[in-house]
């Protein structure tokens, strides 16, 4: 599958992005992933995102396969991780979304590999995430990426796990 590289998007893409996320939503509580629902991630954040130009999208034939977040924000879960890089020069992965459209195809697997070359270029040192513990897709993909366990923290879903990446 060929995507675009990753932009940074624009409130056109508003509706599209919130639009994918509700179908998101949907699939992974079909596949009994109750990871995401009505309440996170709704379209404030995604809006938030778009106005701190921080949410990036790459696209499909035109229409958007992915989203991510990228930025520095972490809840103070993230602080009971033990981070093996502790400089600044990290960025903190949010909201990873691939369309149900165009999931199986390594989409998730792209956006991240675009995500860190991207990073990297601007000398991030370190990627961290949280991943639900009950999303086996996103478990195995960030494992074969690389990412390694670095903590737990629980929230209102329920477990998930702290992972880092190194990439710089």
């Amino acid at each position: 599958m060929e995507l675009s590289a990753l932009e940074t998007t624009t409130e056109a893409d508003r509706d599209e992005i919130i639009s994918l996320f509700h179908r998101a939503v949907e699939h992974l509580n079909a596949a009994g992933i109750p990871q995401w629902d009505e309440l996170y991630p709704d379209a404030s954040d995604i809006e938030e995102d778009i106005s701190k130009r921080q949410l990036y999208v790459t696209r499909e034939n035109g229409r958007i396969a992915g989203v991510i977040t990228l930025n520095k924000r972490c809840d103070p879960e993230y602080e009971s991780g033990k981070w093996s890089y502790r400089g600044p020069e990290y960025t903190v992965v949010h909201r990873l979304c691939v369309s149900p459209d165009v999931q199986g195809h390594g989409v998730g697997t792209q956006i991240m590999g675009m995500a860190e070359e991207m990073l990297r270029s601007r000398g991030v040192k370190s990627m961290r995430l949280d991943t639900f513990s009950q999303n086996p897709w996103s478990l195995r993909m960030y494992e074969k990426l690389g990412y390694h366990t670095v903590g737990t923290a629980l929230w209102r879903k329920g477990l998930f796990y702290l992972m880092e990446k190194n990439i710089g």
